[in-house]
């Protein structure tokens, strides 16, 4: 890996709000306010990585550089299953 204090970083959050689940008593304030931040930034990183996905895809079909069929299924998928889960 080229860059470990990252990962170091999450794995070590990550541990440390699953060891705050075991042995915290319920309603520790501190947890419920990490807990919230993380449903926050996984969103937000899920809707980079969408976007990101995407439009590098979209760009693939405009250019029309080889596969780009596989492109086009990848954007319309995407597109039926965002319409069915948004009904």
């Amino acid at each position: 890996m080229k860059r470990p204090l990252p990962l170091i970083v999450g794995v070590l959050s990550g541990l440390v709000v699953l060891a705050a689940m075991f042995f915290v008593p319920q309603g520790g304030s501190i947890l419920g306010t990490v807990l919230n931040w993380v449903i926050i930034v996984a969103g937000v990183a899920l809707l980079v990585a969408i976007a990101s996905l995407v439009l590098t895809h979209l760009r693939f079909i405009v250019k029309g550089k080889k596969g780009f069929l596989l492109s086009l299924v990848l954007v319309i998928s995407f597109l039926v299953t965002l319409v069915f889960g948004l009904l």
